[in-house]
């Protein structure tokens, strides 16, 4: 298989049959060289923009990280540094994290999917 194709997860044993477009194969390979990938979606009049990684699981086996509500700038630092700490074995989730944005210290919540199994 080369770096353009990949496994589709829903059908077992399935390769895609076309390159991947630009959109799709900057995240995947941002999440090979770097560990994750961190997409934002821009906030409206009436709603706060969001950001989330995309790799963490996959490189590390822990938790994706979601951020709400801050400036984009801010959050992809944030996020970057919080897969960064996560890659070192760091429990995010215990306690509140300094040094991560400026001076403010930051607590992140582990939240399950219902249905899911912890």
């Amino acid at each position: 298989m080369n770096e353009t194709e990949f496994f589709h997860g829903n059908v077992p044993d399935a390769t895609r049959s076309k390159r991947l477009s630009v959109n799709d194969e900057r995240p995947i390979s941002r999440v090979e060289k770097f560990g994750c990938e961190v997409i934002q979606v821009t906030g409206t009049e009436t709603s706060q923009g969001w950001s989330y990684t995309v790799g963490i699981y996959d490189t590390c086996g822990q938790p994706e990280v979601i951020a709400v509500g801050l400036p984009e700038k801010t959050a992809l630092f944030l996020l970057n540094e919080a897969a960064r700490r996560l890659r070192q074995g760091i429990a995010l989730t215990e306690g509140r994290q300094s040094g991560m944005v400026g001076e403010v210290s930051v607590s992140f919540v582990l939240s399950i999917r219902s249905g899911s199994s912890a």
